[in-house]
């Protein structure tokens, strides 16, 4: 009976532990979706380069911009999202305060 017990046990520690293949799996779903997650930044940043090209300098200006700093705006993203809200906030506060 002893046998049993102990058997038993096992079994439950090995059911309570993922599989070596659902562990694999899972690594996979996850570099996919890196995968299509970086490509769909990729489109973005193709179409929005190109948006951005087609502008004259005085529309550039208007938002900004030389036509020097496109490639790298569009290919600093992440960090100029987080530049623009902090901007964007710092004006929500300057316009409060006048």
């Amino acid at each position: 009976m002893a046998t049993i017990d102990s058997c038993s046990r096992t079994q439950a520690i090995h059911l309570d532990q993922p599989s070596t293949m659902s562990t694999m799996w899972l690594s996979v779903a996850r570099a996919w979706r890196r995968l299509v997650q970086r490509r769909a930044q990729a489109q973005r940043n193709r179409r929005d380069l190109e948006v951005l090209s087609q502008l004259d300098d005085h529309q550039l200006k208007d938002i900004g911009l030389m036509r020097c700093q496109i490639e790298s705006l569009v290919a600093d993203r992440p960090r100029q999202d987080a530049a623009t809200r902090h901007a964007a906030s710092a004006h929500r506060v300057c316009d409060a305060r006048a």
